[in-house]
C-alpha cells in the first residue's frame, strides 16, 4: 500500500508455489525483486502466505522438486535431502539436477519461516533415510546456521554432512557459476574420501562436537558430557562410530594432558587414559577412543603408553568392567588444550 494506494500482494515478487506430499499447491512464497532494499525499513525479502487450513509455515516446507513425494517416482537409494537457507537456493539445486536428468538424486528443501520446527524436522528426516546435506549460506551467519542444523539432526539421532561454501557464495550463486558440475558440492557420495580439488560436503561430526563444546558452560554441563551426549541418540553403527571418532579426537588431548600432570609413570598415565575411555565412552565406541588416545600419547612422547592403551582397555574391561576409577587412578575431566611433552617415555 505505497502512498495510500492499494496494490496486489505479490507486486515486484517472484512467486514460488509450496506443495504438499500430493504435489498440490497449498501456498505461495513471494521473493522481493523490486528496486527497494528489503529489510527493516523496506519490504520483507520473503513474503509467506497467512496460515490457512492447508498451509502453516511451521509445518510446510518449500520443495521445488517432487521426487519421492506420494504418487511420484521414488528417490534413488543414495539420494540426498539438501537443506538450504534460501528459497532460490533450493530451486537452483532442483533446476540444475533436472537439467541433467538427476532429479531423483536430490530433494532440496527450505523452511517457510525463520527456523525449522520439530514438525519440519520430522518431515526432512523421513524424506530419505540417508544423512541430509546441510547447505546454509557461505557467510558467518550461514555457517552458524549450518552448525545448528547439524546439531539438531544429531539430537534427533541422525548424522549429517555440511557444505561450507566459499565466502560470499550460496547454492544458487555456486551453481550459476559451475553449472551441473557444481552438484558435487551437494552430493554425499564419495565425500568421505574427497580431495581438495572440488568442493564436497564434509561430515558434520567435528562441527557438532565443537559446537557442543562451546555451548557446554552455558548449558551447565562439562565439556565431556556435552560432547558425548549425541552418542545417546545417534543410531546405526556407522553413524555412532563416525561421531565417536570426532569426539575422541577432541577430548583425547585434554585427557592425556591431565593424566601426565598426575603421574610421570607411563604405565599409570596409560591406565588413567584407558580408564577414562572405559567409563565415558559406550562399549561399541571404545576402539575409537583407544585410537585417538594412542595418537595423543604418542605425540606427547609416551610411546610405550600409546602402544599399550588398547590392551589395557581390554584387560580392564574383562577384569573390573566399567565401575568408578580405582584409588590409584585419577578422575579426569578434560578442560584445557593439550600440551606436548618433548621427552620420549
Amino acid at each position: 500500500k505505497p502512498a495510500g494506494r492499494m496494490i496486489d500482494t505479490y507486486r515486484d515478487r517472484t512467486v514460488l508455489p509450496v506443495r504438499d506430499d500430493f504435489d498440490a499447491v497449498v501456498g505461495l512464497i513471494g521473493r522481493y525483486d523490486g528496486c527497494l532494499t528489503p529489510g527493516k525499513d523496506g519490504p520483507p525479502k520473503y513474503l509467506n502466505p497467512t496460515r490457512t487450513v492447508t498451509y502453516d509455515k511451521s509445518v510446510n516446507l518449500y520443495r521445488p522438486s517432487v521426487a519421492g513425494a506420494r504418487g511420484t517416482a521414488p528417490l534413488v537409494a543414495d539420494a540426498q535431502v539438501v537443506l538450504c537457507e534460501g528459497t532460490l537456493d533450493a530451486l537452483a539445486v532442483a533446476a540444475t539436477a533436472a537439467s541433467v536428468g538427476r532429479s531423483a538424486e536430490f530433494a532440496p528443501v527450505v523452511e517457510s519461516g525463520i527456523a525449522l520446527s520439530s514438525a519440519q524436522w520430522d518431515t526432512i528426516l523421513t524424506i530419505h533415510g540417508r544423512a541430509p546435506v546441510i547447505c546454509a549460506d557461505g557467510d558467518a551467519t550461514g555457517r552458524t546456521t549450518s552448525a545448528k542444523w547439524a546439531l539438531d539432526a544429531a539430537r534427533r539421532g541422525r548424522e549429517s554432512a555440511i557444505t561450507l561454501w566459499p565466502e560470499g557464495h550460496d547454492p544458487a550463486s555456486y551453481l550459476a557459476k559451475h553449472g551441473s558440475d557444481g552438484l558435487t558440492a551437494v552430493t554425499r557420495r564419495g565425500y568421505m574420501t574427497a580431495g581438495a580439488d572440488n568442493l564436497h560436503p564434509r561430515h558434520a561430526s567435528s562441527i557438532v562436537v565443537a559446537t557442543l563444546a562451546a555451548e557446554a558452560g552455558a548449558g551447565g554441563k562439562t565439556v565431556a558430557d556435552a560432547v558425548l551426549d549425541p552418542l545417546g541418540t545417534l543410531t546405526g553403527q556407522g553413524s555412532r562410530a563416525r561421531y565417536a571418532k570426532a569426539a575422541a579426537r577432541y577430548l583425547a588431548g585434554g585427557v592425556v594432558t591431565d593424566a601426565m600432570a598426575t603421574s610421570d609413570d607411563p604405565a599409570q598415565v596409560a591406565k588413567a587414559v584407558a580408564r577414562y575411555g572405559l567409563t565415558q565412552f559406550p562399549d561399541d565406541t571404545h576402539g575409537k577412543w583407544a585410537t585417538a588416545a594412542a595418537m595423543e600419547l604418542g605425540l606427547a612422547g609416551y610411546r610405550s603408553a600409546a602402544r599399550s592403551v588398547s590392551g589395557i582397555m581390554k584387560s580392564m574391561r574383562v577384569t573390573v568392567g566399567p565401575p568408578a576409577p580405582a584409588p590409584d587412578l585419577p578422575t579426569i575431566v578434560p578442560l584445557r588444550n593439550p600440551t606436548r611433552a618433548p621427552a620420549s617415555r
